[in-house]
């Protein structure tokens, strides 16, 4: 999610609020705000501020899942929506969470709301086994290749770029 940050405001399109658990390397254009899981109401304060200051600016979430332990889910959803239409015709919303933490119906919630021009795509790549068990290994850290294949049980190079590619399309990894 650091990276999603640095990324979007490289580009100079974006400046981005990056709300996480801790600083990323430092990057012009980044602003940080450590993730307090306990209180969505101050994250959708600052989003405010941060969106009347840079009207084009972004919002990147690391550690939803920890959020998501602290909320109902509905509770997250209805913050992330609220987010979401406060970008609207601004920056773009991105999120990030620990899939092994995450239920299956959790992340296809998420994805919805803050993504629901690209819900469909999300929704299939979370959908399929292989790019699951994906997500789950490079959830413990970057990985080589032949480790990821080996954690998705697959024998075939060209079908594990297909379910890669699929999940860098997403934007899932």
């Amino acid at each position: 999610a650091a990276r999603e940050a640095r990324g979007l405001a490289a580009s100079g399109e974006h400046p981005v609020l990056y709300f996480g658990t801790t600083a990323p390397r430092r990057a012009p254009h980044v602003e940080f705000v450590p993730l307090d899981p306990g209180t969505p109401a101050e994250l959708l304060e600052r989003a405010r501020a941060f969106v009347a200051v840079h009207p084009g600016g972004g919002i990147v979430i690391d550690g939803l899942d920890r959020m998501l332990e602290h909320h109902r889910l509905e509770d997250v959803v209805g913050a992330l929506d609220q987010l979401r239409t406060l970008l609207e015709g601004h920056g773009p919303l991105r999120v990030s969470f620990d899939p092994t933490r995450v239920t299956t119906a959790a992340a296809a919630a998420v994805a919805g709301t803050v993504a629901a021009e690209e819900t469909q795509g999300t929704l299939e790549a979370m959908a399929n086994p292989i790019r699951r068990l994906v997500l789950q290994r490079l959830a413990t850290g970057p990985a080589p290749f032949g480790e990821v294949m080996a954690a998705a049980g697959l024998d075939d190079s060209p079908k594990m770029s297909f379910h890669l590619r699929k999940l860098l399309d997403a934007g899932l990894a």
